[in-house]
């Protein structure tokens, strides 16, 4: 298992084509075709997406004028804009120990699928948690192993490629679609093969079976990975159309950000008191949704939550949580009133284990792609620690309903992520030995370029000590430039970014690192430089996957497999008795 483990973090990286900058999708054109069916491929259609699901939602009565009591909620309105969460507590690795769960258990009366997907998160970059998790004299874990490794020497390994149907890169759309129907698509399907048929996903099995079936989302619930799972449409940025999917397809449990492709302004007049219940309702007014299909959700039969509070009381069966107008808060700033991935998963799984017969839940750690995509290292590390928290629910939970199978994968890599060494000039070796850096230097190095015999060459191999800064970074770069680009430009020097670089990061560099012309990309550079990380790209790369099979794994198939084999292995296990 070692050997492979080493093999996987070994595999050199290729670079490719993202879908976007920071993991969400802009609106783009589209062929024109969009319902989709199993008989035929999609039709041309003349009107846009938007027409068929307004005729759907059948809202377009006259507004009522807002009330009283709903003007007063508005100008107090809920905001934590600058409000960010404590320090996370000890990293969780579940009540009870992790053993060897390689096991298939007979004449199981529940069939129980948890489908964990990592957005972005090649083998190099779950490789950040796992020697963080070693090496770090600060973390929580305190020199154990992560849960992540914990269920890698567990479980069972496998090594994944995910090409699409003509391209070697992939983005979210084509590879959630291939692992949650089996499919060969390309980018920006959804739900489709390559041919534009509609293709069956395990949540739709699933619920034919007689599973509760739930979707869970730290991002948007109509984005890529989410939107595979309930929607079958040829453009990825057909949100509106996403969004009406999720009425077909009848989920008991969706949870994740994106209620303004459900609820738009005039929907806090069409009904009294919608406004003080949800936190970002300004985000919705200034981002402007076209629907609200928020009416035909309740008629579904579906409780609507919209914080975090709700969320943990709830205990119902049929449950719908929009916790954020477009993708949730990323970890590094998550606001009080949004739960956590974790959190949203525990409630799936409450919820869904009330089925009799069992449930599929697809869970998407999606914010790691978002963060990236701009190389945010700090914000990464963030993400992975969350990530991780969640295995801990799960191990606790599959300890107690061993008849349960985990699946952990990612859709692709983003980013091409990794440690590497530095040569420094002697001004960065003074300043970085004074600060306790460990270094090391010999008698032949590099001048200009040139490796010259006799040159004291003074080398930096990213000391362990690294991965603590990485875990303590407190602000986004994004945030740390709008702080930048807010001063005036007498207050913008180098000294002062340094400063702002400094409460961000909790680096303390010298001014002339800085300049006051710096963007998001040069302070990403400077950080990264100094923490030893190397990022070949900021879109998506070709490199190949990790996936771990945990729990109740049967005869699961291991080795080298397409990602679309994953969908067939858990289909195999849904159909079995």
């Amino acid at each position: 298992m070692k050997k492979i483990f080493i093999l996987l973090f070994a595999v050199a990286v290729s670079f490719g084509c993202s879908d976007g900058s920071t993991g969400s999708v802009t609106e783009s054109g589209s062929s024109g075709k969009d319902v989709c069916s199993s008989s035929e491929p999609c039709a041309d259609k003349s009107q846009p997406a938007e027409t068929p699901v307004q005729e759907k939602t059948g809202v377009e009565e006259e507004a009522k004028p807002e009330t009283a009591g709903e003007s007063q909620a508005e100008s107090a309105e809920y905001s934590r804009k600058n409000n960010t969460r404590d320090a996370p507590g000890p990293v969780s690795y579940g009540k009870d120990s992790v053993e060897n769960t390689s096991v298939s258990v007979p004449g199981k009366k529940k069939t129980k699928v948890v489908f964990l997907i990592a957005d972005g998160a090649g083998p190099s970059i779950f490789n950040l948690l796992i020697e963080y998790a070693r090496y770090s004299k600060k973390s929580p874990y305190g020199g154990k192993p992560s849960n992540l490794e914990k269920m890698m020497n567990a479980g069972r390994i496998a090594y994944v490629i995910n090409g699409t149907a003509k391209t070697l890169v992939t983005d979210s759309a084509a590879a959630a679609t291939q692992l949650a129907t089996g499919k060969l698509t390309n980018p920006g399907n959804l739900g489709v093969d390559d041919k534009f048929f509609k293709a069956e996903n395990l949540a739709e099995l699933s619920k034919k079976k007689g599973l509760a079936t739930g979707v869970v989302t730290n991002t948007h619930i109509t984005d890529a990975t989410p939107g595979a799972f309930a929607a079958h449409v040829n453009n990825r940025n057909k949100h509106e159309f996403i969004a009406l999917s999720y009425l077909d397809a009848d989920l008991d449990v969706v949870l994740g950000g994106g209620a303004k492709y459900f609820i738009n302004s005039s929907a806090f007049r069409l009904e009294n008191g919608l406004r003080r219940q949800i936190p970002y309702a300004s985000k919705i007014d200034k981002e402007g949704g076209k629907l609200n299909i928020l009416p035909e959700i309740r008629k579904k039969g579906y409780d609507v939550v919209f914080d975090r509070q709700n969320l943990k009381n709830y205990s119902g069966r049929k449950l719908f949580g929009l916790f954020a107008s477009h993708g949730m808060a990323y970890e590094i700033a998550r606001p009080e009133h949004e739960p956590s991935l974790s959190e949203m998963s525990s409630k799936a799984l409450e919820v869904l284990s009330k089925n009799e017969k069992g449930f599929f839940l697809m869970i998407e750690s999606g914010l790691i792609d978002w963060v990236a995509h701009p190389n945010e290292t700090g914000a990464v590390m963030k993400e992975l620690l969350e990530f991780d928290r969640l295995l801990g629910v799960l191990i606790s939970y599959i300890n107690r309903n061993p008849e349960t199978l985990l699946v952990i994968t990612a859709d692709h890599d983003t980013g091409g992520v990794g440690f590497e060494y530095a040569h420094l000039d002697a001004a960065d070796y003074e300043r970085r030995k004074a600060a306790g850096y460990e270094l090391f230097s010999k008698t032949d190095g590099y001048s200009n370029g040139e490796y010259v015999a006799g040159v004291t060459d003074h080398m930096d191999y990213a000391a362990k000590e690294n991965l603590d800064i990485l875990a303590g970074q407190k602000k986004t770069y994004v945030d740390m430039f709008r702080e930048i680009k807010e001063l005036s430009e007498t207050e913008r020097t180098p000294q002062k970014i340094s400063e702002i670089f400094y409460e961000g990061t909790g680096l303390r560099l010298p001014p002339e690192k800085f300049t006051p012309d710096m963007g998001v990309e040069q302070l990403s550079r400077v950080f990264n430089k100094e923490t030893g990380m190397f990022w070949g790209s900021h879109n998506h790369t070709g490199a190949p996957l990790l996936t771990v099979y945990y729990g109740n794994q049967g005869s699961l198939r291991g080795g080298v497999l397409q990602n679309t084999e994953l969908h067939d292995t858990i289909e195999e296990f849904i159909k079995a008795d």
